[in-house]
């Protein structure tokens, strides 16, 4: 396989269609974001691929999830993970006119309206874990509330937005280094929080999606909004010191971004992409200088010792850490990795969209 960001996203993509129908892509019948990462980058390789049958995939998976009255099959509005699927909700309602679309987009808008919050007013990665904010949270519904904001006039959600992203650069930011700790307890409970509520480590793929949800904000807002500076300085700084720890052999990033010196620490897929996608990002926003696409490109190629294809054609994308939650340095080195997984599938297709600006 020629190793471009439009073939070797094709071959992946295909490689899963093959696999799954719409309505079976794991963990089946729920509305979560396994589903919503994968099937964003989809949506963005649709667009550059012009291929029609993506975007009809995509809709059939949210058919899949939707009963005949309305209501979603399986979807709990006291997790974060399960709201993030709502940003595919925009391009079908844009395609069909279906107001029904609009409908379900409403039903996720609220359940983000009445959502849980700490006492600064960040929301709770999900009801089980009161108080705490993860950095995954940005991701998750950061892009869905400013596209929603934006588009139907709602200010109080794109305030409240990058109120989410202020408040993780101001708790869980490393000043030895300027990284972001994985989450931050307002009430300093958890199990893992220190003295100031944090925890102990910087997990890759946690840090990779406030990359790429706060840039996704950022460029969904319209030029002279309040909010656009102050959130591109943000993302400027904490890029600045991402590409501090850029492995300079491979070009990849560690499990633990921080300590790849440290003994049982490993080179890690799915934050490798997501960093590499950051910085390609962040340089057609004018966010980095061009100099810094040596360093995306430098991932991009990096990451080919990942991905092989087997006898049948298959794409298979290998060192992509499982779900994970918070933990210290060990419980995160001792996480398992699996082959194809929708986390790291996801984050392999927006790379390769913003890969696919540059080539073209």
């Amino acid at each position: 396989m020629e190793y471009t960001a439009k073939t070797a996203s094709k071959a992946a993509i295909d490689t899963l269609l093959r696999r799954y129908c719409a309505a079976q892509l794991p963990p089946e019948g729920h509305f979560h974001y396994h589903q919503g990462v994968f099937l964003s980058g989809v949506e963005k390789m649709a667009h550059i691929l012009n291929d029609e049958s993506y975007y009809t995939y995509i809709k059939e998976w949210v058919d899949a999830m939707v009963a005949p009255d309305g209501e979603f099959y399986c979807f709990n509005p006291g997790t974060l993970d399960d709201l993030q699927p709502g940003i595919l909700l925009f391009d079908i309602l844009n395609r069909t006119g279906d107001e029904k679309y609009k409908r379900l987009l409403d039903k996720i808008i609220d359940a983000l309206s009445v959502y849980p919050e700490n006492e600064e007013g960040g929301y709770f990665h999900m009801a089980g874990f009161p108080h705490q904010m993860w950095l995954d949270g940005l991701y998750m519904v950061g892009p869905l509330a400013v596209e929603y904001g934006v588009k139907y006039n709602r200010e109080d959600l794109i305030q409240k937005a990058f109120k989410q992203m202020k408040l993780m650069y101001k708790h869980c930011i490393k000043k030895e280094n300027g990284l972001l700790y994985h989450g931050w307890d307002c009430l300093k409970q958890a199990p893992w929080a220190d003295k100031d509520g944090v925890s102990p480590e910087v997990w890759g793929r946690a840090a990779g999606w406030f990359a790429i949800g706060g840039l996704d904000m950022i460029e969904l807002l319209p030029e002279g909004h309040e909010e656009k500076e102050g959130a591109k300085q943000i993302l400027k700084e904490y890029l600045a010191a991402v590409l501090k720890f850029q492995d300079e052999k491979t070009g990849l990033w560690y499990q633990v971004v921080d300590k790849g010196e440290k003994e049982g620490n490993w080179l890690e897929a799915s934050c490798s992409m997501l960093f590499t996608c950051a910085v390609l990002k962040a340089v057609r926003l004018g966010m980095l200088p061009e100099i810094n696409l040596d360093n995306a490109k430098k991932g991009f190629y990096g990451l080919k010792r990942f991905i092989n294809v087997d006898e049948n054609g298959n794409f298979l994308l290998r060192g992509i850490c499982v779900g994970t939650g918070i933990g210290d340095f060990d419980y995160y080195i001792n996480r398992e990795t699996s082959e194809n997984d929708l986390h790291g599938m996801g984050a392999f297709l927006l790379m390769c969209a913003e890969m696919a600006k540059l080539e073209n």
